[in-house]
């Protein structure tokens, strides 16, 4: 059984929606410019031009915290302290917020 497409033919499409990709985000920049007047400083870019609301800054920081030893940890932690170990566990995860 051989290969569907060559190698060649791989590397081509990788190349093409690269540059398909980094075109359009190009031109939606130009345009945001253009039709919004914002300026693209580094401060913008970094910030989001300060328009992420509190809720989607929360979900980020729960997505990047929780992953397979936090949720087997705090179900240990619950499990020998009860319901005070889970609020206490939340608490020390909550103070770098």
């Amino acid at each position: 059984m051989g290969s569907v497409l060559s190698e060649n033919i791989g590397y081509i499409v990788l190349i093409g929606v690269g540059l398909i990709m980094a075109l359009s985000v190009t031109l939606m920049v130009k345009a945001e410019t253009k039709w919004l007047g914002t300026r693209k400083t580094s401060e913008w870019f970094y910030t989001a031009g300060r328009t992420i609301k509190t809720g989607l800054i929360a979900s980020s920081i729960v997505s990047a915290w929780t992953w397979a030893a936090t949720l087997l940890q705090s179900s240990t932690v619950t499990y020998t302290f009860g319901l005070a170990g889970s609020f206490w566990y939340a608490a020390g995860a909550s103070i770098q917020v």
